[in-house]
């Protein structure tokens, strides 16, 4: 997973974990770090955070963000240790929680994970265990009963 990615996905679950009531202190001061940090060195980032917060599961929200993280150049370290902080504490809490977008992540070491274009009702991908030696790239994926036709799988218009 790139680094405006994994932020953004940072934002997503640590949202989506306090909208389905799952979260601790160490959560809170977590995510609290992360909005912080970005918004502190990116204060016209702000609006786009707020937006995701108000539908974490929303993938146009998330892109939006993730687009304006790109645009303003987000590489501090702080930024990436906090929001390695969120996801590391979202895992920790409730696996569950990451369902609220789509992915549930677990135990990934290393190396280069990408995944796009995932439309879901409930986890659509799960990574768990896992040591990357190399790109690993996940895109397109549907899952679970979505009405929208024109992102339904070829099973599901039969």
């Amino acid at each position: 997973m790139d680094l405006i990615s994994s932020i953004g996905t940072a934002f997503a679950l640590g949202a989506g974990a306090a909208a389905k009531g799952i979260g601790s202190e160490v959560l809170t001061s977590a995510y609290a770090m992360l909005k912080n940090a970005v918004v502190g060195s990116k204060p016209e980032i702000k609006d786009s955070i707020e937006l995701l917060e108000s539908d974490p599961a929303s993938a146009a929200r998330r892109a939006l963000l993730e687009e304006e993280l790109a645009k303003a150049g987000i590489e501090d370290e702080a930024v990436v240790q906090a929001a390695q902080k969120v996801l590391d504490v979202v895992t920790a809490l409730d696996q569950e929680a990451a369902e609220v977008v789509g992915v549930s992540i677990n135990d990934v070491r290393g190396a280069s994970l990408n995944i796009a274009g995932v439309i879901a009702e409930g986890g659509g991908v799960q990574v768990s265990g896992s040591d990357f030696t190399g790109d690993i790239s996940i895109e397109n994926v549907r899952a679970g009963r979505i009405a929208d036709d024109a992102t339904t799988t070829p099973k599901d218009k039969r």
